[in-house]
Order: C-alpha cells, then sequence, then structure tokens
C-alpha cells in the first residue's frame, strides 16, 4: 500500500517537468512532497504548527516577486520540510535533527535491499540481481575511463553498442525513474521513538579546555571592540570626512562591516551553540553575545547613516533586516531551548507580509550624486511596479525633446539619454516575460506582429545590452530569435505571481502597455543618432552597473 503514494507523487510530479516554473509551480511542488511525507508517517494526524508555517512560506512564493523574499522562502521551506520529515520519523525535534537525515536516507535504503534480498525471481536471489546491477555500473566507469585512454579500445566500444538508444529514450520516462529511486528509501523508513537531541554534547569531556577557549575568545573579541571603538562609532558631518578614517565613502564603510560582522557572527554562533550544548559557565556565554549584540548595533548605525546620504536599496534594507535577525538569534541561543528555527521562519512571514520594494520606491528611493537612481528603480521586481513608473516618466521626460534642433549635447545630457535607454531596456524585459504569461491571446499576438515588424519578419527576444555605452553600438532593444516560446495553460498556472499579474494589468492599464515602451524606443533611437551625429559619444557612468545587490 505504501508504493500507491510514490506512484501518485510521480505522477503529480510529471505535471511539472519541461514546464515553465514560477512561484506556484514551486508552491505546488513542495505542497504535494510534503502531503506524500505527511501520508507515510503522519497520517491521519492533523498537521501541526511546521505544516502551518510551510503553508505561509508557500504563500511568499506565490504572492512575491522579491527576489530575496523568494530565495529566503525556499530555503526557509526546504530546512522546514526537512526538519518535518526528521520529527515524524524519528519524533526528534529541534534543528540538530536535521544532521540525522543523511543516515535515516541511508539506513532506509539498507532496509529496502534487505527486503528485496528475500526475493527470489525465477529462481535466483535478488542479491545476485542487485550485486550484478552494482557490477555492471562499476564495469561502466571503467570503460569509460579505459575508452578515454585508448582510441583502439573506445572504437571497439562504439561497433560493439549503440549508446545513441540511451539517450533517444522518451526524457519523462527517465526523469520519472530517477525520482521513483530517489524517494523510494523513505518507504522501508521506519518510525522511531521521541529522542532528546539536547544530550548530544551532554558527554563532551573537554570542558575544562572549551571554557579557556571560550574566556580566550571574549578576551580577544572584547579587545577588538576596544581598540576598534572610535572606527565603529565614528560620525561626521559630510561623507567626504570619511576619509581621516581610511575609508572614502559611507558605501565603503558599510560593506567593511558586513564583513566583519559575518566572520564574526559565524565563529561566536558557533561558540555559543557548543557552549550551551556542553553547559559551559553561562557568564561566558552571556558576555560573548553581549559583545556581539554590541558590535551588531554599531554596524547597523552604520547602514543607518548610509541611508541618511544615499537613500534605501534592497541589499540596504535586508541588510538590516539580517542584523535584527541576527540579534533574536543570539538573544534565542542564550535559553536552554532555543527557537532559532521559530524565529527565522516568523521573520520570513513578515517578510512576506511586507512589500519592501514598494516601500524602497514610494519613500526612500536610492540616489547617486543627489539625483534618484532611476536606473535602480527600474530593476526591481515587480513589487517595485511604483518605481518603474517613477523610472518610466522620468524617461519620457529625458527621451521627449526636439532633438534635430540641438546643436550641442553634453555629457551629462548624454548620461541621462543612456540611463534612459537602460530603463527602457529593464522594463521591456519584464514586459516581454509578463505578457507571456499574463497577456490575453490578442495582446499577445498584438505584441508579436509588433516585434516582428521592428525585426525584419522574424520574432525577436529582448538583449542585455544595456549596461554599455549604447551609443558605441546599434544598441538593440530586441534581437531575432528562432523559436518564439509558447506558454500553455499550465506553464501560465505554474508561473503564476499575484505582483506580477498585478503589475502587468497597472501597465497596461495606465500607459496602454505595447505603444508606450516602443514609442520611447523609438524616441531613443533619434536622441542617439543625433549623438552619434554630433561626434562625441562619452559620458561618466556614475552607477553601478551591476543589479540590485552591488
Amino acid at each position: 500500500m505504501q508504493m500507491i503514494p510514490l506512484i501518485l507523487l510521480i505522477g503529480y510530479l510529471n505535471f511539472f517537468l519541461f514546464r515553465q516554473l514560477g512561484g506556484t509551480g514551486f508552491s505546488l511542488i513542495i505542497i504535494g512532497i510534503l502531503i506524500f511525507f505527511w501520508k507515510l508517517f503522519c497520517w491521519p494526524k492533523l498537521p501541526k504548527v511546521e505544516i502551518i508555517l510551510s503553508l505561509i512560506l508557500v504563500l511568499n512564493l506565490v504572492w512575491h516577486d522579491n527576489n530575496v523574499v523568494f530565495l529566503l522562502s525556499l530555503v526557509g521551506l526546504t530546512i522546514l520540510s526537512m526538519n518535518n520529515l526528521v520529527l515524524w520519523i524519528n519524533q526528534t525535534p529541534g534543528l540538530l535533527s536535521l544532521f540525522k537525515l543523511p543516515g535515516i536516507y541511508l539506513s532506509s535504503i539498507s532496509k529496502g535491499l534487505e527486503k528485496l534480498k528475500s526475493v527470489h525471481i525465477y529462481k535466483v536471489q535478488t542479491s545476485v540481481i542487485l550485486g550484478s546491477i552494482f557490477g555492471f555500473g562499476i564495469l561502466g566507469i571503467l570503460y569509460l575511463l579505459l575508452s578515454r585512454g585508448d582510441l583502439i579500445f573506445a572504437g571497439v566500444l562504439k561497433s560493439m553498442f549503440d549508446f545513441n538508444i540511451v539517450f533517444s529514450i522518451n526524457p519523462r520516462i527517465i526523469y520519472s525513474i530517477c525520482l521513483f529511486v530517489l524517494f523510494l528509501p523513505f518507504i522501508f523508513t521506519v518510525k522511531k521513538k521521541m529522542e532528546n537531541t539536547q544530550s548530544a554534547f551532554n558527554d563532551f569531556g573537554f570542558k575544562q579546555e572549551l571554557t579557556t577557549a571560550v574566556l580566550i575568545v571574549v578576551l580577544g573579541f572584547g579587545l577588538y571592540l576596544l581598540l576598534t571603538w572610535s572606527y565603529l562609532f565614528i560620525k561626521v558631518p559630510l561623507e567626504t570626512d570619511l576619509i581621516k578614517y581610511g575609508v572614502s565613502t559611507y558605501s565603503e564603510y558599510v560593506r567593511r562591516g558586513f564583513g566583519e560582522l559575518l566572520l564574526a557572527a559565524a565563529f561566536t554562533f558557533t561558540i555559543l551553540w557548543v557552549g550551551i550544548s556542553s553547559n559551559l559557565h553561562k557568564s561566558l556565554q552571556y558576555l560573548l553575545a553581549g559583545e556581539l549584540v554590541v558590535y551588531i548595533l554599531t554596524v547597523f548605525r552604520r547602514v543607518y547613516l548610509y541611508q541618511q546620504f544615499h537613500g534605501l536599496s534592497v541589499a540596504r534594507v535586508y541588510g538590516s533586516v539580517f542584523l535584527i535577525w541576527l540579534i533574536f538569534l543570539v538573544i534565542s541561543l542564550l535559553f536552554k531551548k532555543p527557537k532559532y528555527l521559530a524565529i527565522s521562519v516568523a521573520l520570513l512571514t513578515v517578510m512576506g507580509f511586507v512589500n519592501i520594494e514598494a516601500y524602497i520606491a514610494r519613500n526612500n528611493p536610492p540616489t547617486v550624486n543627489n539625483r534618484i537612481d532611476y536606473v535602480y528603480l527600474s530593476s526591481m521586481s515587480a513589487d517595485g511596479y511604483d518605481g518603474w513608473k517613477m523610472a518610466l516618466d522620468h524617461a519620457k521626460v529625458i527621451l521627449d525633446r526636439d532633438w534635430k534642433t540641438m546643436k550641442i549635447i553634453d555629457s551629462d545630457t548624454r548620461r541621462e539619454v543612456a540611463y534612459a535607454s537602460f530603463i527602457l531596456g529593464n522594463i521591456t524585459t519584464k514586459y516581454h516575460e509578463y505578457i507571456n504569461i499574463y497577456g490575453s491571446e490578442a495582446e499577445i499576438n498584438n505584441y508579436t506582429n509588433l516585434i516582428k515588424s521592428r525585426s525584419g519578419g522574424s520574432y525577436a527576444n529582448p538583449v542585455f545590452w544595456r549596461m554599455h555605452n549604447p551609443f558605441y553600438n546599434k544598441g538593440e532593444f530586441y534581437i531575432k530569435s528562432e523559436n518564439q516560446v509558447k506558454f500553455t495553460p499550465l506553464d501560465k498556472l505554474f508561473s503564476f505571481n499575484m505582483t506580477q499579474k498585478q503589475a502587468f494589468d497597472n501597465f497596461q492599464k495606465e500607459y496602454g502597455g505595447t505603444g508606450v515602451l516602443f514609442d520611447l524606443q523609438d524616441k531613443f533611437y533619434k536622441a542617439r543618432n543625433k549623438i552619434v551625429e554630433l561626434g562625441e559619444v562619452d559620458f561618466d557612468f556614475d552607477i553601478s552597473q551591476g543589479r540590485l545587490f552591488e
């Protein structure tokens, strides 16, 4: 009977093979796998709090388009799912239990093989068959190595075996077999009784040595804070005054702080975790944790000062969130039963309900040389649609000029025109993706025909030329493509994201969709041609040529 859920899972996962996947698709995959494990190990018990938290994180994938939230939610779901799995199998709570999962999986494989050994197929022991499979597998690897070193032997093998047969098998069948083999061991997994994970270091026999080591770390870290106190708490009226401390900008100041923070955090976390598990002196743990919290607060202050001079960005906001998370985690580690998993999931949940990019665009957008960085705003995800509007409106102002009558175009103007093209490139790329998912058939056909008319009758895709000087080359927004990606109804379902859908609908309503992009692209080409005609095309970049996290 346990084989039936596995077969159903493989059939279910087949719906997602070779499809366009987005937040909805990943969410459905995770939910299906969780239900499979729940059926194997918990049925008919009601789901616990961990399941509810998992569903909340799933909503993050479906609702938000922010890459940070998406990635962290996937990581959180992975860890939480692994924790649930170990809890259901071994009745073992705590993050430490995750280290048991590889052992559980290998043990399940062993149990499965033991059961197969007792089966006879045509009066031949299964152990002989299994041994033959492993033997031929090893021989295949050996022959592969020998064929690479011996051309004559390679020719003999090629004449004897047609390896193209393997590759001609339907890929869906191959993937299904791989998925079946991957999940098969779990049906042989045996549930165990409750275990106490806090006993991992109870028998640790080097407490005196560890206490001494922790004391040295506490003294060393305290000395570091003392010697660098003036650097950690510097206060300057102008950003240029930072040069006296060996840094030129707040950006450099913050990056140094984050590097030091990550190293200090990794080291201290290890010490705190081992120390608490080994029941070392609480005073040492409190002191070391206090030093780390003080240091974190100083770095938080650096980020705050940076924000005052240069506005907010995704990296700066999530850097601050990371600091808050780290403080709560350190405090939690001071208790006998740390709630670091619960704190992390709770924070991810809050991040899912708060639209960070929208807040940045509306309240404190990033600046460069006292000017709003509209290129940055246009590179945001659909969560930052307000930033797209600001950037696109700015590009319209820049490009809507009578370029034919201009006799001189200075460097600042050339830079603004180039940035306007970057903005158009960013939004064009997003629009190209979204219209194929959320657009009606009429909208898609109209868009496709317009692209073909501008690219010599061939379909085209957006290109990523825009982070270079667009006056040195043609600066195409589209490049010819052999194949047009067709989204089936299932592709659209699995790629669905609520924020993306809202952004696309709002863009269609507020700007008329395709027309405004092509109109602005034409205006850019007029400006570009005039700049090239005048002969001077250089300008100074004053924005990052990277993306959101640089």
